[in-house]
């Protein structure tokens, strides 16, 4: 972990991902590692909600997460860390994010499910009419099942905040519902985690893997 006061010193500062690199590449360990642990803080966390919404499993998403900070780090090391007109880092990361998650669908013949539910007035998440034959009658009574679950876990709070969890779900960004909601992004994030929790644990004692079905919304 690096330390904090390195981060706020160079926060204030508004120190450019570009210098920073320079930092990183410099001859000075300490500051090269503070200039890199601050290129982590600013982009950790952007890294792993997209990787989570993609993948949907949070364990795979932070290992993807470390191949992509491994690789930059020979990316910058090589000179090849291509920044954008303002010098920030950000889109390549999210390219890296991006080959990262399609060669996660890539391993063992994985295939990415494509969206099969969505949600009613009621703010409850329920299963779309189908116009194929593509899901077995089993696979369909699984599938209620596990909705059945959830919304029950998801009966202790409003309907405001369901529309967090299912929102997150399908992939919106936290800034969006932090918009939708009027709750502040952080606010957002702790009731998600909280809400995690409690569907997590309902489905764990009916015997599901939260990460399993939540990659299918």
């Amino acid at each position: 972990m690096w330390p904090l006061v390195n981060y706020i010193t160079m926060n204030r500062t508004k120190t450019t991902d570009s210098e920073l690199i320079d930092i990183f590449l410099g001859n000075d360990k300490e500051k090269s590692h503070n200039a890199f642990g601050f290129l982590y803080y600013r982009y950790q966390r952007m890294l792993l909600d997209r990787l989570y919404r993609k993948i949907g499993d949070e364990e795979e998403a932070k290992d993807c997460s470390q191949k992509i900070w491994l690789k930059l780090v020979e990316k910058l090391k090589n000179h090849s860390a291509v920044t954008d007109e303002k010098g920030c880092i950000g889109g390549l990361l999210v390219k890296m994010a991006n080959d990262q998650i399609a060669d996660y669908f890539r391993r063992e013949g994985r295939v990415k499910p494509e969206p099969l539910l969505c949600i009613n007035a009621d703010g409850e998440i329920v299963e779309k009419e189908l116009t194929d034959s593509g899901a077995s009658s089993r696979e369909r009574v699984l599938r209620r099942e596990q909705l059945s679950i959830i919304n029950k876990a998801l009966e202790y709070f409003t309907k405001k905040d369901r529309s967090i969890f299912w929102g997150l779900v399908r992939g919106e960004t936290v800034e969006v519902i932090s918009r939708q909601t009027g709750y502040t992004e952080a606010t957002v994030r702790k009731k998600f985690s909280i809400q995690k929790l409690r569907v997590r644990h309902f489905l764990s004692i009916n015997g599901y893997t939260y990460g399993r079905f939540i990659v299918h919304c």
